[in-house]
């Protein structure tokens, strides 16, 4: 029998992508899948965000799947997450077996402990570090900085 597989676009500002990765991770019902999660910007696949009817579904979705979900938008959100989504690709690259883990941890932040200011440095280095050891994520966050120093040009 073939394994089940599933493909998982991941876009850490989507709360709805958050609901499908955890219980994609907890629950029974997925054990026995391969689950490959991408990093993509999904801003661009969607439309107008419909803040009310986003903020109402992810509250519901949340508690009838047991993720854990602030119930208030983070401060400062919509965070800029450019740089964590290209930290992201960047990973998956380079460090695929720690793409998973630092997907979680980045989720978890925003989504779980509130943190709107996930995309700063001083909030997203630390992930890095705690993730990929001081070395890595700075190679992690220099690829970062060239992509981003690239688009400008």
């Amino acid at each position: 029998m073939t394994v089940p597989k599933i493909r998982l676009n991941v876009d850490i500002v989507s709360p709805f992508a958050y609901i499908a990765f955890h219980v994609l991770r907890t629950s029974p019902v997925f054990a026995k899948c391969s689950i490959t999660y991408v990093p993509i910007p999904l801003g661009g696949l969607m439309k107008q965000y419909k803040d009310k009817w986003i903020y109402k579904e992810k509250i519901q979705l949340a508690r009838r799947f047991s993720v854990p979900m602030a119930t208030s938008y983070p401060e400062s959100f919509l965070p800029k997450t450019v740089n964590i989504q290209r930290a992201l690709c960047a990973i998956s690259q380079r460090f695929p077996e720690k793409l998973e883990a630092a997907i979680d941890a980045l989720y978890r932040t925003l989504w779980a402990e509130n943190n709107g200011k996930i995309g700063q440095v001083e909030v997203l280095k630390p992930l890095l570090d705690d993730l990929l050891g001081v070395n890595n994520s700075q190679q992690i966050l220099d690829v970062v900085s060239m992509v981003t120093y690239v688009a400008l040009m």
